[in-house]
């Protein structure tokens, strides 16, 4: 069942949010990128590190307070999958 909280507009973090939720078995973090930004290039130069910026953010700020948490494997860099998951 969708959280009703998902049901968003198009905002980068909304998209980040679907995308996890569309993807239970994660997403690696270029494979986010391709999800969030709708661009043939690839997004910003920095799409990766602007990724991991709202991610940190969506957690502190959002996700956690409502018992969620976007997660990936300890030390696996840009290739660890990333997850939402049900605190």
């Amino acid at each position: 069942m969708t959280p009703r909280w998902l049901k968003m507009g198009d905002s980068r973090s909304e998209r980040i949010l679907r995308a996890l939720h569309l993807h239970p078995h994660g997403l690696t973090c270029r494979e986010l990128v391709e999800q969030v930004y709708h661009d043939p290039d690839g997004g910003p130069l920095y799409a990766e590190t602007s990724l991991s910026v709202l991610v940190h953010r969506l957690n502190k700020h959002f996700l956690i307070p409502r018992g969620w948490k976007i997660t990936a494997a300890p030390n696996g860099g840009r290739h660890a999958r990333r997850r939402l998951v049900k605190l």
